[in-house]
């Protein structure tokens, strides 16, 4: 029995079994028999399944054609192509409808897709035949767009005083469909000198989606008052990115006064005085020096330490080498002199080995007292027999 055959005793058998089971004399009737389950398709496509991928937003309506062949045993007559589910998907062009299909032969229906966004679609390819199930051809495709995530979506420096400045940071981030290429980040409008790129992770990076870039902006307000502008993400195919800029200039505080410097006065220096005439000679007697009363200048008690040096010249007629050597000279002992302002007499000896007449004196006198500066002083004077000196 030919395929055909069986599809057109299946309904009168069912009918039959019907009327056999009504009960006699009129009886309740018997509940309705149940649905008939249509046969499986003879129908088969090539691919199974259609998937369109993703598919930019901006490309419009891409289509594609799955074949559909007659595997069954029999001619069979093909109706019209429909779509369900999402909208995105529409029969472009049915090449099957009222095809008489012998074993083996196919047609082709093309299926447009045009996604409105970035986000998933699916829908079901129906393409009909008489007394069977429809050939049901699932249908899928992504809409492709370029997106991004700003965090922060917007930067606020609060306040700086001017001539201090500030770095802030935000993370882009896709979150399209479609990878995400940022060219170029510049601050636009509004106060753009207050606010400069400091750093920039983003420019020229394509970014898949979930991958993050940062960018770091530095606030350097030039006043006081308050500072506004954007920051532009340049890339992709849509419109840019913007992140808003703010801050607030206040006024540097006074810097705190400072003291004039105290004037530090230093002490007086520690010195010595004589009370003979500068100029007048010095009298020496029996290997002694004496330089007459000597007193503390600018303290009440000082220190003297005397260091000094006796020349001497050879007696008339001796006979020398040379012209230098009649002159000779000699260290004296270092001496302490304890004086007081009121006066104390000074005097020298004379020191050993000096050869000739003692003719001048030249002393260094280092003056110490107490809460004073040391004070130094050099003191050159000629010497004299004590008789030469009446």
């Amino acid at each position: 029995m030919s395929h055909s055959s069986r599809r057109t005793l299946a309904p009168a058998l069912v009918l039959a079994l019907t009327l056999l089971a009504l009960p006699a004399g009129g009886a309740a009737a018997a509940p309705p028999p149940p649905p008939l389950v249509p046969l499986p398709s003879p129908l088969s496509a090539q691919p199974g399944a259609l998937d369109f991928g993703t598919v930019p937003v901006s490309y419009g309506e891409q289509s594609s054609s799955p074949w559909i062949q007659n595997s069954g045993p029999d001619p069979i007559q093909v109706g019209a192509a429909t779509v369900d589910g999402d909208s995105a998907f529409r029969v472009a062009n049915d090449g099957c409808d009222g095809q008489l299909l012998a074993t083996g032969q196919g047609c082709g229906v093309s299926v447009g897709f045009q996604p409105a966004d970035g986000v998933s679609y699916s829908g079901t390819l129906h393409v009909p035949v008489a007394g069977f199930a429809d050939l049901d051809v699932p249908l899928s495709g992504v809409g492709g767009v370029q997106r991004v995530t700003l965090d922060p979506s917007a930067l606020d420096f609060g306040a700086l005083s001017v001539g201090d400045s500030a770095v802030r940071s935000f993370s882009l981030t896709s979150t399209g469909t479609l990878p995400f290429t940022a060219f170029v980040t510049i601050p636009s409008g509004g106060d753009v000198g207050a606010f400069h790129v400091e750093s920039d992770g983003c420019v020229l990076q394509q970014l898949v989606t979930g991958t993050p870039c940062q960018v770091a902006v530095r606030f350097a307000p030039t006043a006081a008052g308050a500072f506004a502008s954007r920051l532009l993400m340049i890339g992709g195919d849509g419109d840019p990115a913007m992140v808003p800029l703010q801050g607030t200039g206040v006024a540097a505080p006074a810097p705190p006064a400072v003291a004039p410097p105290v004037a530090v006065t230093p002490p007086p220096v520690a010195g010595v005085a004589f009370d003979a005439a500068p100029g007048l000679p010095a009298p020496y007697a029996h290997g002694r020096v004496d330089l007459g009363l000597a007193h503390c200048v600018a303290a009440a008690r000082c220190t003297v330490v005397v260091r000094a040096r006796v020349y001497a010249v050879a007696a008339a007629g001796t006979v020398t080498s040379s012209r230098a050597g009649a002159v000779s000279s000699a260290r004296t002992d270092v001496v302490l002199w304890n004086l007081r302002a009121r006066g104390l007499r000074t005097r020298l000896g004379l020191p050993a080995g000096l050869h000739g007449r003692p003719a001048l004196l030249v002393a260094t006198l280092r003056t110490q007292a107490a809460g004073r500066r040391t004070g130094l002083r050099t003191l050159v004077v000629e010497l004299v027999p004590r008789a030469a000196a009446r």
